[in-house]
């Protein structure tokens, strides 16, 4: 695991669990992460959108993600799959023709599944992640790549190392930020 090259000591307490909490429990919901770190829920939802457009906390974020070994492809590769994931992919193991070990077996990847049952009656069920959600959250793992990419490539042109409140701003309105949607 690579050392995060970040001065996590610079952002604040409520900074640092924002980022764990957006990059784990959270799944990229920024509300939910602003909770959680301890803002104001009345606040959260503008805290959470202030926070993803500040380049200390994008690259925090970023770094963590190498941290934890969350590469950008090895992320997109596994929401992939649970997007393309169908219920029908899972009928042998339903109409009880095969495990879901032998499926996995088959190829059929399991990344999708949330939760599998077999009744005292043995009727088998199975439940799969929500591919539109699934979908959210690529989306906001490619702004957010995209957005750092960006970022970085402004900062080393520019040749800032730490950005000023000010400077921040100004950078951000130069490449449109991160979008957010209310509630996020």
């Amino acid at each position: 695991m690579a050392k995060s090259t970040t001065n996590w000591d610079k952002l604040t307490e409520k900074e640092r669990q924002f980022i764990i909490h957006y990059l784990t429990d959270c799944k990229f919901n920024g509300r939910s992460a602003a909770i959680k770190a301890g803002y104001s829920e009345n606040s959260a939802a503008s805290i959470a959108s202030e926070n993803l457009t500040k380049p200390k906390i994008l690259k925090a974020i970023n770094e963590k993600l190498d941290e934890y070994g969350l590469v950008p492809e090895k992320i997109r590769q596994v929401l992939y799959e649970m997007m393309n994931t169908s219920i029908d992919d899972f009928e042998p193991y339903i109409l009880g023709d095969k495990t879901l070990k032998q499926l996995k077996a088959d190829g059929v990847s399991m990344k999708a599944v949330q939760s599998a049952e077999i009744s005292d009656k043995g009727k088998r069920s199975i439940k799969l992640a929500d591919s539109h959600k699934t979908l959210e959250l690529l989306i906001k793992l490619f702004n957010l790549i995209e957005n750092k990419m960006t970022l970085d490539v402004k900062v080393e042109e520019k040749g800032y190392h730490e950005l000023s409140d000010e400077t921040q701003k100004k950078v951000i309105e130069e490449l449109g930020g991160p979008e957010n949607e209310s509630g996020d």
